[in-house]
């Protein structure tokens, strides 16, 4: 029998860790979630062909599913938005058995994000193009509207959480925002698509090369005055505009999948992100190349940046200083270490020569039961193109690693319980010597007392360093006991960082109130 190798590691880095001990967040903390249907958290214009929608555009509501843990008593959680995949078609259309929010991985996702004590909204959102035209104008144009649509319905989505905060147990401060393959793309454009320029770039821009006389000819793709903005305000025909006084904006992004259109959208400044991405996705590019139509194989987009491209821009630029200013002792990080030769917060599943297409091995569904469905053997003939083993054992091994390579990096960028886990790179914590090292009270609001056994060395000196990694205050010393202020240092989570004559280092964590 062959085994497929990422599958058995997934699950030996599945069993590593939750042999943890067990946190908030950072592990499954609840035994059960419910899920309470949003059937209408917008109401917007749908666009035919295949939305569903009759023959012309017309007004539909936007259903999300909305996930909880059982039992918590947390009157703020962090709230995570999924977008499912699907190609902008509902499923079975697009040949794939995804395109809702009731998609195996999507239900799989939120159930296992609520567990851990998050927060969780599954969106529809709106859905139609032609999937059959050979023109490639046509194709490109009504695939960058249908993005501009899901952009729209997501930030639609957050003034929805924004709006019932309180009776939802929302904490606005943290929203996460995360999509799955055609949702990927949604989410990355969500997340730094946010100027007129970047719409109108050359590439989004009609060019009928065999008809110079087309009337359509050097305009751009996306019409702002029949669509409104990127933040769902404005236009006419194609888009209810929706309320400009509640925010729209979030705080993380992951994509597992999707592509960028253009490598300008993202700028210094945007937020920390996190990608997971097939090396060997036959539609999204893994770097720089071509987005691809998987109905025809046409290429739509030019040059788009795949996860490998955003994610190196993305620490370049130092968006995600706050996620490479810690250390992740966890085997997810190890592997995608490896496998994404050295950048970090991208996670790259590779496969064996036999397996080389892969581009959602984070799926599975009833083989049976979808092929009896009208479409008959050609009903998920594309998600088994890009998912030739599926199995549920498989697919669930993989959203294992995704959530503990994910997870951390939340906890870390947002400040959430648990981020004191990870320490700055270039502490040296060694264990048998923190242990004799004394930080007392904690929390602190005035004074901060430092005592450190005589058996574990000298002092020499010390440092106190916030989250980040930036150092708040250090002074030498030259007893193993001595105090400092803890006024003036705003609230909020520290480490004591003692350095010894003998080149070790003693860490505590203190909070600072």
């Amino acid at each position: 029998m062959k085994k497929h190798v990422l599958l058995f590691a997934a699950v030996l880095l599945a069993f590593a860790f939750n042999s943890n001990a067990q946190k908030r967040y950072l592990n499954l903390v609840f035994d059960s979630v419910s899920v309470t249907a949003v059937p209408n958290y917008h109401t917007n214009i749908w666009v035919p062909p295949f939305s569903g929608n009759p023959t012309l555009p017309g007004p539909r509501p936007l259903s999300a599913a909305f996930y909880a843990p059982k039992g918590d008593t947390l009157p703020k959680r962090p709230v995570v938005i999924l977008m499912h995949t699907g190609s902008f078609l509902p499923a079975i259309t697009n040949q794939q058995t995804t395109g809702n929010i009731n998609d195996s991985t999507v239900v799989e996702m939120a159930t296992r994000l609520a567990k851990r004590g998050f927060a969780v909204m599954a969106i529809n959102y709106r859905l139609g193009w032609n999937p059959a035209t050979t023109d490639a104008n046509v194709a490109t144009g009504q695939l960058l509207n249908a993005t501009y649509r899901a952009v729209q319905d997501a930030k639609n989505a957050i003034r929805y959480l924004r709006s019932n905060a309180t009776t939802l147990g929302i904490d606005t401060s943290r929203i996460i925002l995360g999509g799955q393959g055609t949702g990927g793309y949604a989410s990355l454009a969500c997340a730094t698509l946010n100027k007129y320029s970047e719409i109108t770039l050359g590439k989004f821009i009609y060019n009928n090369s065999t008809n110079p006389l087309d009337p359509k000819n050097g305009q751009p793709y996306v019409d702002t005055t029949l669509s409104g903005d990127w933040n769902g305000i404005g236009g006419s025909v194609l888009n209810t505009s929706a309320n400009p006084a509640i925010p729209t904006n979030f705080h993380f992004e992951f994509n597992i999948g999707g592509a960028m259109g253009d490598s300008v959208w993202l700028e210094q400044g945007d937020m920390p992100m996190v990608a997971f991405h097939c090396a060997t996705d036959p539609f999204a590019p893994y770097g720089v190349g071509n987005v691809v139509v998987p109905t025809t194989g046409a290429v739509v987009i030019s040059n788009a940046f795949g996860s490998k491209a955003v994610i190196e821009r993305a620490n370049r630029l130092g968006n995600n200083d706050t996620l490479n200013n810690k250390v992740y002792n966890d085997p997810y990080t190890t592997r995608a270490l490896v496998a994404s030769n050295g950048t970090k917060n991208l996670f790259t599943f590779r496969f064996i020569p036999q397996l080389q297409i892969q581009g959602s091995p984070w799926e599975w569904w009833d083989r049976p039961t979808v092929q009896g469905l009208p479409g008959g053997r050609n009903a998920d003939s594309l998600s088994m193109l890009t998912n030739p083993d599926m199995s549920a054992a498989k697919a669930k091994a993989y959203i294992d690693t995704i959530q503990g390579f994910l997870v951390p990096r939340i906890v870390s960028a947002l400040n959430l319980p648990g981020a004191e886990d990870f320490l700055p790179v270039g502490v040296k914590e060694v264990v048998n010597v923190s242990q004799h090292l004394t930080v007392f009270p904690n929390p602190a609001s005035e004074m901060v007392n430092v005592s450190l056994e005589a058996k574990a060395g000298q002092a020499a000196s010390y440092q106190v360093v916030d989250i980040t990694g930036r150092t708040v205050l250090a002074q030498q010393v030259n007893s193993n006991e001595f105090s400092f202020p803890a006024m003036g240092i705003n609230p909020g989570l520290y480490f004591v960082h003692l350095s010894l004559k003998d080149g070790n280092i003693a860490t505590k964590r203190i909070i600072i109130k």
